[in-house]
């Protein structure tokens, strides 16, 4: 099956200002644990986002990311587990599935997800 159609939502391109807290970094030797971090993003879904950092994250890492939206101005909590992680360039792309959100913040993460919807058309 095609990567695309195992998606639930559709991903939009967001280069976003996130903040991100290494709950756990897993078993690897090297990982990020309980640091704070502030990596590039790629997209962003309802479900998940792309992350790009110099700093290694192994699947199922626990992340608390703290999104920043400039349109909205405001912050968006979630707690997010890294579902992947691929090496490139001396540089991890990770997605993180987004695990715990509260229903405001949940809320806030479609309205962005709508504004950066209709700027992706």
């Amino acid at each position: 099956m095609h990567e695309r159609e195992r998606r639930k939502h559709v991903r939009l391109q967001a280069d976003l200002n996130v903040i991100c807290t290494s709950s756990s970094g897993g078993e690897s030797a090297g990982a990020l644990v309980d640091r704070k971090f502030t990596p590039l993003t790629r997209d962003l879904c309802l479900d998940g986002i792309k992350l790009i950092t110099d700093h290694l994250l192994p699947e199922g890492s626990l992340l608390d990311l703290l999104i920043m939206s400039q349109a909205l101005q405001a912050y968006i909590e979630v707690r997010g587990r890294v579902a992947w992680s691929n090496s490139e360039n001396d540089l991890f792309h990770i997605g993180v599935q987004f695990i715990d959100i509260s229903e405001e913040n949940e809320r806030l993460l479609c309205e962005l997800i709508n504004i950066l919807d209709i700027h992706d058309e």
